[in-house]
């Protein structure tokens, strides 16, 4: 697809999702947050904070320092694709509002995994998602209430 966009659509830039990159490597993080208590965090933090490219790369080099991380193999993997799926890097790239595709993938997870099967009929499979709906407003529901006290 990264060379058939350019191709296709002139002037259009392919980034890749954070929220595929985050799933690709989510067990190796959670590895890597076990021992440390602040490593989440810091790490959400570069990641979520609206930096200037620079300061991404100085960011993410204190965070290699400070957690000893600058052989992990996941880490260099993360860094050398950098500027496919780091906002800092498309600041300069007009994109209607569309950063990734992470809430909706996000969401098609948890349809998967708690809500819908492949077996379902199109009847059933509206009800589940409904029902999908209903789950997360009241769970939201609830934070914003609890939030309130």
């Amino acid at each position: 697809m990264a060379l058939a966009i350019p191709d296709a659509f002139n002037n259009t830039v392919h980034k890749l999702c954070r929220w595929h990159i985050m799933k690709k490597y989510r067990e190796h993080l959670a590895y890597l947050y076990n021992p440390h208590e602040d490593i989440k965090d810091e790490f959400t933090s570069i990641l979520n904070w609206p930096l200037m490219p620079t300061e991404f790369e100085d960011a993410w080099k204190r965070l290699m320092d400070k957690y000893n991380l600058h052989d992990d193999a996941t880490m260099v993997g993360m860094w050398n694709e950098r500027e496919r799926w780091i906002s800092a890097y498309f600041k300069e790239i007009f994109c209607a509002k569309m950063t990734s595709t992470q809430r909706s993938e996000s969401m098609n997870n948890v349809l998967k995994k708690n809500f819908a099967s492949e077996r379902q009929n199109l009847h059933q499979f509206v009800i589940q998602v409904n029902s999908c709906v209903k789950t997360r407003r009241q769970t939201e529901n609830q934070e914003t209430m609890g939030n309130r006290v």
